[in-house]
């Protein structure tokens, strides 16, 4: 019975790490998918204002997440009520 608890407890450690891995390739395979379009971008335009915004952007990619997941459980909060 306690390995079974063990058993249970490690795969719930698993779980939340395959979930954080999840997370961290989804953010990487945006970035990337940005950073991609942003060359493609500047090969069509060539132009430094754009570059920085897309360099601003692709840097704040997880501020942006934070900020959008503060704004839904702001949301979730206010329909509560």
């Amino acid at each position: 019975i306690l390995l079974l608890i063990a058993i249970l407890k490690m795969s719930e450690k698993l779980v939340l790490l395959l979930t954080l891995v999840q997370v961290a390739v989804i953010a990487i395979s945006t970035s990337l998918f940005i950073w991609i379009l942003c060359e493609i971008w500047t090969y069509i335009c060539s132009s430094q204002v754009i570059v920085a915004i897309c360099i601003y952007i692709i840097t704040n990619i997880p501020a942006i997440v934070e900020i959008i997941s503060l704004l839904c459980s702001y949301r979730l909060i206010l329909y509560r009520k």
